[in-house]
């Protein structure tokens, strides 16, 4: 999976939060209550964060995504950081380091909106 950020149509900052919230509460979600490990979970939850302009956010907020982006892509396939080989490769407890970092990054966000 690659993280090409669509930054079309945002609009204002409020809005926009809004709209990364949801498909951060997504995210969340996705790694709740999907089955599998933690690495199976991630997988679908990067699939929400991939719609998200990070750089848009707030700066705590995307620090932790970008962190938790970056843990995730750490290992590379042909060159390039691979999300897909590096779920692979991290053990379960790197795994819910990176899923405790995305509901940082969704209750920080929750907070700026309300």
């Amino acid at each position: 999976m690659k993280f090409s950020l669509d930054t079309k149509d945002i609009g204002d900052d409020e809005r926009y939060h809004r709209y990364a919230y949801g498909h951060l509460s997504d995210a969340v979600r996705k790694l709740c209550v999907e089955p599998g490990m933690v690495n199976q979970r991630l997988w679908h939850a990067f699939e929400a964060i991939n719609k998200i302009d990070v750089d848009s956010l707030p700066d705590n907020v995307r620090k932790d995504l970008k962190w938790s982006i970056s843990e995730a892509t750490k290992f590379e396939k042909n060159g390039s950081p691979d999300l897909e080989t590096t779920l692979r490769r991290i053990r379960s407890s790197t795994g819910s380091k990176i899923a405790s970092r995305i509901l940082k990054a969704k209750t920080e966000l929750e907070s700026y909106i309300s």
